[in-house]
């Protein structure tokens, strides 16, 4: 199956935060017209024994992932970074993957897809 490179209209917005500032990116989001996203907890530890005597050693950050179309992606990602300023060490960081279609939301009609399905061999064995 190939997929044209004109037909990713969607974009999956990415963002590792502090805990506690996913619900802020959603809101920023939504006021760049992204319709809503979801937020996850990510767990870690960080190897220190000052940390751990602390009892700091404990990390907690969330991950947020947005779906949007690709010509409002670019716009949101640049009033988040100006929120958060991913280019400081220690805000988090964001990042965009290209999607060609998403089944499920308002916006995605299985009419924008323009799927090329060829087989991988001319005579195959089974019919």
């Amino acid at each position: 199956m190939q997929v044209d490179a004109d037909n990713y209209n969607f974009e999956l917005i990415c963002l590792v935060l502090d805990f506690g500032s996913g619900t802020k990116a959603i809101k920023i989001g939504r006021e760049n017209h992204i319709s809503g996203g979801t937020i996850f907890l990510g767990k870690g530890t960080v190897r220190n024994r000052l940390l751990e005597f602390l009892s700091l050693d404990q990390i907690r950050k969330e991950i947020v992932i947005m779906i949007c179309r690709k010509n409002i992606a670019l716009k949101a990602l640049e009033r988040l970074n100006e929120e958060f300023q991913f280019e400081i060490a220690h805000h988090g960081i964001a990042f965009s993957i290209p999607l060609c279609n998403v089944f499920g939301t308002s916006e995605s009609k299985s009419d924008d897809i323009n799927i090329n399905e060829e087989r991988g061999v001319d005579s195959p064995m089974y019919k």
